[in-house]
């Protein structure tokens, strides 16, 4: 858990984030560190990055270290994130930002602890400014089965403004979870957990229809509308082939390739490229699978089932808060089905996720449906993002800097037209002409 006070106070204030623009597209983002792409000097042990560059999360455009000195942090802005308590302004800021300490000695720093947990956490700390969490308890089944809500499952209730989907692929079925985000690009809601039955071994077999068919499903809001998914974070674990044959029909602005990996330092890391020729080179235009961090999102997934419910109706969730629909026992018995011991190897302290209970793919597809949130990029969506979505599903949000959402007198029957406009599939998918029909109200403004 954490046990920062600095953390602590940080919380309630406003969060203010320096925003840097891109010198590529104009946008403002923050410089995270899983966006500093590096090589490696293998010449020396352990390996020194060189060639750190800062990738613009819109546009991609690669900032050189000269352009953070005379581009980006001259030209930079604070802004607050969150809403606070009105009283506390809180600021961030990392080693990524500092003007006397280049991205590649940040890089090899963090080449030279990767491997070293307890080195790690204190680069963690002091080199990203981030406080270290271990959320190794799962928390009591039990106690999550008891606060489940009485919203219908399949229907999204007033909250949810994204859904994204994660995927976990078996030899014999495919387990998906659908899941709602809110304002805070934290709060969640499941809408919809899914087995698909079947044979995953070949594409051509039905089960990989009903996927395609899940991706394509209509989820009704409380206002009446109509949303879908957003992003659809597939796990290529088991039959990788398979799952990515399947995602090349379908535009990779809706549909991830993921692979989870225990030591991954970011939760969500730069894409690979996998597909290769025969002389061992990957393709310029190959499939890309993106690297998850599972551990750092476990712990993360832990603590925030950990939060409680507020005691009096009109008090807001806080932060993170997950809602349930009325899913059996199972499902909660999946979700916190690990545990992270602590063991002494040769000396050295390991920390390792273990099971308790052989089934979890409810903790899988969780884990993945938060890849594909932060594949948008949800929680750097600006206040006017999320007014515009607020207002389209009449919800009432709160923001760091307080919504003017239009009246309306009816949305029920919004057009197309005036819905958020969809992305359009970028290659041919199996099922053209639902292709066509498909994703009248998706969003332009994803990360």
């Amino acid at each position: 858990m954490r046990q920062s006070r600095v953390e602590k106070g940080y919380q309630e204030s406003d969060q203010r984030c320096y925003f840097v623009p891109c010198q590529g597209c104009g946008e403002f983002s923050t410089i995270l560190f899983e966006r500093i792409k590096f090589d490696k000097d293998e010449r020396f042990t352990p390996p020194r990055a060189i060639n750190a560059r800062y990738v613009c999360p819109e546009c991609e455009y690669e900032h050189s270290e000269a352009e953070k000195i005379t581009h980006l942090l001259p030209q930079g802005e604070w802004r607050a994130t969150a809403l606070g308590d009105g009283r506390i302004v809180g600021f961030h800021l990392s080693a990524l930002y500092s003007p006397f300490e280049t991205w590649e000695e940040v890089c090899s720093q963090f080449l030279a602890v990767k491997d070293d947990r307890d080195r790690f956490r204190v680069w963690w700390n002091t080199a990203l400014a981030e406080t270290w969490e271990i959320q190794g308890d799962a928390p009591a089944w039990e106690e999550l089965y008891e606060r489940r809500e009485s919203y219908q499952i399949g229907h999204v209730p007033m909250g949810p403004l994204v859904l994204t989907c994660g995927v976990d692929v078996q030899g014999n079925r495919i387990e998906a979870e659908v899941v709602g985000w809110g304002a805070d690009g934290r709060t969640s809601w499941s809408i919809d957990y899914r087995i698909l039955e079947g044979d995953t071994s070949s594409v051509d077999n039905p089960v990989w229809s009903e996927l395609d068919a899940l991706l394509d499903e209509v989820w009704p809001h409380e206002s009446g509308i109509e949303m879908r998914i957003e992003m659809m974070a597939v796990d290529d674990g088991y039959n990788s082939q398979e799952v990515r044959e399947w995602a090349r029909h379908h535009s990779p602005k809706e549909v991830m390739v993921v692979r989870g990996q225990d030591n991954a330092p970011t939760a969500l890391g730069q894409p690979r490229t996998v597909d290769i020729t025969r002389g061992g080179k990957k393709l310029k235009r190959g499939m890309r699978y993106w690297p998850v961090g599972v551990s750092q999102l476990k712990s993360q997934l832990y603590g925030w089932l950990k939060l409680k419910k507020p005691l009096k109706k009109d008090q807001p969730f806080p932060q993170g808060y997950c809602h349930f629909p009325e899913y059996g026992q199972e499902y909660f018995e999946q979700l916190t089905a690990e545990v992270i011991v602590r063991r002494n190897i040769k000396g050295y302290t390991k920390y390792e996720w273990h099971k308790t209970r052989e089934r979890n793919e409810a903790l899988d597809t969780r884990n993945y449906a938060r890849a594909g949130a932060l594949r948008l990029g949800i929680e750097r969506w600006r206040a006017a993002q999320w007014e515009e979505r607020a207002a389209f599903y009449q919800t009432p949000i709160e923001l760091a800097t307080p919504p003017s959402l239009e009246a309306a007198s009816d949305r029920r029957h919004i057009s197309n037209e005036q819905a958020p406009p969809r992305r359009e599939q970028s290659q041919p998918t199996k099922s053209s002409e639902r292709g066509r029909r498909r994703r009248a109200m998706r969003s332009s403004y994803m990360g």
